[in-house]
């Protein structure tokens, strides 16, 4: 399927159908006035990654959810009663709903073996942005400690160079470029709220790509605390772009029926450089209630 069906601004094609028993596999994202008619066909064979990625399906580059649950034990290596961590830390979450609400794309799952459920929600944004998120529920006993929730989406293979920030006091948003390589590249943020030396948003894009030209792929966490953004790629899986919180150890542990919810990922796509991405941003910003009219 393609989100958002108008055909304007982003959009993303989501595979339902080659493995329904998984989590879909976003196999396309940028502008969505690239795509022709026959667009699901003909990109029903390419690569792609899911907005969760799982090792249970063969990958094995970092994981969208890194957590793991504390169960009772009983007695082994600590005494009677005693706790028994790292208990449910791979999921291989299943499908159960796909629906619109809106305009808004839910995708609901579950994991009953690791009694977990899942719930991403993806809207089109006024100025052409999706903002992506995911929600992670507790269904059994014991509590759940979550180390990390993050989105995924993926760029093309043909993107060469990746643009973010870096900076200290009287130097802030210094920008800085690499190549794109195999391996994992992040940018954490750690001082409770964007920093001096702040990444701001992951940019990758076309060799050479500037304020006008080339085609490019962006990537923000809307959070005011501390967040992560991450490029990966290794040999046999192609680039993508995360983003999430960055959780501290034991901030957030759910019990049985506790949620938690991701900050909201914001992703632009365009063909013609950065200008279109802060425009894009900025009128989406500019639609809010609370914007100042002038």
């Amino acid at each position: 399927m393609i989100f958002p069906a108008d055909g304007t601004g982003t959009g993303l094609v989501l595979d339902t159908e080659t493995e329904p028993d998984r989590l879909p596999i976003v196999r396309w994202l940028g502008r969505s006035d690239a795509l022709g008619p026959d667009a699901v066909a003909v990109l029903g064979t390419c690569g792609g990654v899911p907005l969760l990625v799982e090792h249970s399906r063969g990958s094995f580059v970092r994981p969208g959810l890194r957590g793991h649950r504390l169960a009772a034990g009983a007695g082994t290596g600590g005494g009677d009663g005693a706790d028994i961590a790292g208990r449910d830390w791979s999921t291989a979450f299943r499908p159960t709903q796909t629906h619109l609400e809106g305009d808004v794309l839910v995708l609901v799952a579950a994991d009953d073996a690791a009694g977990l459920g899942l719930r991403t929600e993806a809207a089109a944004l006024p100025g052409g942005a999706l903002r992506i998120r995911h929600v992670l529920t507790n269904r059994g006993a014991s509590p759940y400690l979550v180390d990390g929730l993050e989105v995924s989406v993926p760029i093309p293979d043909s993107f060469a160079e990746l643009l973010d920030f870096t900076g200290r006091h009287e130097r802030e948003r210094t920008p800085q470029r690499h190549p794109i390589r195999d391996g994992l590249w992040v940018q954490e943020s750690r001082a409770g709220r964007p920093g001096l030396d702040a990444a701001s948003m992951f940019v990758a894009g076309s060799a050479g790509f500037g304020f006008a030209h080339g085609e490019v792929v962006a990537l923000a966490v809307a959070a005011s605390g501390n967040s992560v953004l991450a490029l990966q790629r290794n040999g046999a899986e192609g680039p993508r772009l995360c983003g999430g919180e960055l959780l501290m150890p034991g901030e957030i542990v759910l019990t049985e029926g506790e949620s938690y919810a991701s900050p909201w990922v914001f992703v632009v796509a365009a063909d013609d450089g950065l200008d279109s991405i802060a425009a894009a941003l900025h009128t989406w910003q500019r639609s809010l209630g609370a914007h100042p009219a002038r």
